[in-house]
């Protein structure tokens, strides 16, 4: 991939170099027919139009050219089967992407599209799982690479970040409370937030203050690519259960719920966007014992009356 600071058509995709020779012309034809006149970057642009070509090349057997691949309803096609791997936002992103760049490429006046449904919820790690990324973390080959590991899995279950807030997390963003290790992870950019990292976790979570301004995920980078995290992974020990940012995510989730964290609050340190999002996981969360229940709904102003009774001891 192109670092920002160069040419953004010496653009070059993390694929097969045969596949990238197969599409590469057509790509950069687009690209430049359309850049200035959709509201996108060029980054954004090839990095869109090289997927969606690649998927229509390979996959889909399509011709590339116009409007052969820039249709409409290829679009939509390509956004409910051909990007499972994004989430339903970033899918509904991506149709909107190309979608601008079909409008301008076909000069056809847009019409409006449904909207793509909701995808299914990751399903989080149960604690066996859990211990089996924490071993895959100490299992890695090198010094350097277990510490990456750590930072990735504190990040991930110990904050609930997804992939893509992990990518861009600075040293300076990790801020450490006294002797007891208490860390707030502040997310800077996109959905700003504060997040305190759960005790286990932050008492694991390696240092990171040799350079504030470096990433503390890999700290060589000098850009957020989307593929840091999943190359690393890929490259490294394969035993055990291996870590999924949207699984980890989805564990911190669940384990919010069951310790009745109050949803304005989880609602704002997960960053949703509705409570629709975290309604999705409770189907995960454990079920609330009957009793405890009425005592929820019963003692709703008296947090004291609302735990559960002790035996008497002169009873027995």
């Amino acid at each position: 991939m192109a670092d920002a600071n160069r040419d953004p058509h010496s653009y070059k995709p993390k694929i097969e170099p045969a596949y990238w020779e197969a599409i590469r012309d057509f790509v950069r034809s687009i690209v430049t027919q359309c850049e200035g006149h959709v509201p996108y970057s060029v980054l954004d642009l090839y990095r869109a139009t090289t997927e969606f070509s690649l998927w229509g090349w390979q996959s889909a057997g399509l011709p590339l050219d116009i409007p052969g691949l820039f249709d409409r309803s290829i679009i939509a096609y390509y956004a409910q089967v051909g990007c499972g791997q994004l989430t339903a936002a970033a899918r509904g992103n991506r149709r909107s992407l190309l979608l601008r760049m079909a409008e301008h490429l076909s000069k056809a006046p847009s019409t409006r599209l449904p909207p793509l449904p909701a995808s299914d919820p990751s399903v989080p790690y149960d604690r066996r799982e859990v211990v089996s990324v924490m071993s895959w973390a100490r299992a890695q080959s090198t010094a350097d690479r277990r510490k990456n590991a750590h930072v990735l899995v504190c990040l991930g279950l110990g904050a609930g970040l997804s992939a893509q807030e992990i990518i861009a997390v600075r040293n300076q963003d990790i801020t450490r409370y006294g002797p007891d290790i208490d860390i707030d992870i502040t997310v800077a950019s996109g959905r700003r937030r504060r997040v305190p990292m759960l005790g286990e976790f932050a008492g694991i979570l390696p240092d990171t203050s040799e350079d504030a301004d470096a990433f503390a995920f890999r700290p060589g980078r000098r850009t957020t690519y989307t593929n840091a995290i999943s190359n690393f992974i890929a490259r490294g020990n394969s035993s055990g259960v291996r870590p999924h940012t949207q699984r980890m995510r989805a564990t911190w989730l669940v384990r919010q719920l069951n310790a009745r964290t109050p949803l304005s609050v989880l609602f704002q340190a997960a960053g949703l966007e509705s409570l629709d999002a975290l309604a999705r996981f409770e189907r995960f969360a454990a079920p609330v014992d009957p009793d405890a229940a009425a005592r929820f709904l019963r003692f709703a102003a008296d947090p004291v009356a609302r735990q559960p009774r002790q035996p008497d001891a002169t009873s027995c």
